[in-house]
């Protein structure tokens, strides 16, 4: 048997109220995209459509040799940005700064993931949030999102690697924590 997963990190529940907040205002100005749940906020790092459950021990033995290797970091959260362009918007999202730490732990997990026959990402990493998808077809003047463009969310310090098993329903997506690996538990002799 198969379950759609994926390897994230999550953001802290101070951050998501911020965020939450934020997508309330581009709500009033954005009346007809599909936000994500302030709850499900998240930076994806790895995504399996499929992934056979014999696979999830491997899985958590990659995370959990990714985290002790790779101290916690900081990143910086702030300015709106959409997917291909704010003109003709399929997602809109938040920059995450410096990319650097972030594109490190990505590639790091993406090796790894790779050396035990997991494949990889068909497409190159671009570190941001997602807030939420426009409308099939939606093209807008940006004008009235260049306020949000210099928006900023505070530091968000990266403590974790979380999997979680995603099931599709009606209501939208359900994401259920399976296992997490801590950053930085490196052990000196």
């Amino acid at each position: 048997m198969s379950l759609r997963a994926f390897i994230a990190l999550p953001l802290p529940e101070p951050l998501r109220r911020r965020v939450a907040r934020l997508q309330t205002e581009l709500g009033a100005v954005l009346p007809q995209v599909r936000w994500v749940k302030s709850e499900q906020l998240h930076l994806t790092l790895r995504f399996f459509a499929e992934l056979p459950e014999e696979c999830l021990d491997q899985v958590r033995e990659t995370m959990l040799s990714v985290g002790n290797f790779h101290a916690p970091f900081r990143v910086d959260i702030g300015g709106l940005g959409a997917f291909p362009n704010l003109a003709r918007p399929r997602v809109f999202w938040l920059a995450l700064s410096p990319e650097t730490p972030l594109l490190a732990l990505q590639q790091r997990l993406d090796r790894g993931l790779r050396e035990r026959g997991l494949g990889g990402e068909g497409r190159p990493f671009k570190p941001h949030l997602t807030l939420g998808r426009a409308k099939e077809g939606h093209h807008r003047s940006p004008a009235p999102l260049a306020a949000f463009q210099s928006w900023r969310g505070g530091a968000w310090e990266i403590g974790e690697l979380v999997c979680y098993q995603s099931r599709l329903s009606a209501a939208g997506a359900l994401h259920t924590p399976l296992f997490q690996a801590t950053l930085g538990n490196v052990k000196t002799s």
